[in-house]
């Protein structure tokens, strides 16, 4: 995610500068900032989301099929917090990660509409746009 980000805010601003008629010089270091910004945001919340609120696996029967020793065949499972106070912290935790990537993909989408005119020869953003779009399902679907 923070690649795909980095890789649209360099085409958006070698098309922004281009457009100035300035000349376009763009660094490894200039890619590198957003993309290790975003990164350690996500270590960050992730590594808060595992060590305050563990979450355990709870696996249980769906139906009344057993296979010939006597075990179910068909499970469910599903992680929870390994405390029942903790559920409200997950939640927090969790809904933040999704307001920083919300964010972020909102920030790409922009990206790749201002920058969805430029020459084919160097035209990445209508498949940015539809990996954007497929992410953007993936949340829906996650919520």
């Amino acid at each position: 995610f923070s690649s795909l980000f980095s890789k649209t805010r360099r085409i958006y601003h070698v098309m922004d500068l281009s457009r100035q008629t300035r000349r376009v010089v763009i660094r490894p270091v200039d890619v590198m900032k957003p993309f290790f910004f975003l990164l350690t945001i996500q270590i960050i919340i992730l590594t808060l989301e595992t060590t305050i609120t563990p979450l355990k696996y709870m696996k249980h029967p769906v139906g009344s099929s057993v296979d010939q020793f006597g075990r179910h065949t068909s499970h469910q499972g599903f992680c929870i917090p390994k405390n029942d106070n903790d559920l409200a912290l997950t939640i927090t935790l969790a809904s933040l990660r999704l307001f920083f990537n919300t964010i972020a993909l909102l920030i790409m989408i922009y990206y790749a509409y201002c920058s969805r005119n430029i020459s084919t020869e160097y035209s990445e953003s209508k498949w940015i746009a539809l990996m954007l779009f497929f992410i953007f399902q993936l949340y829906m679907v996650k919520i």
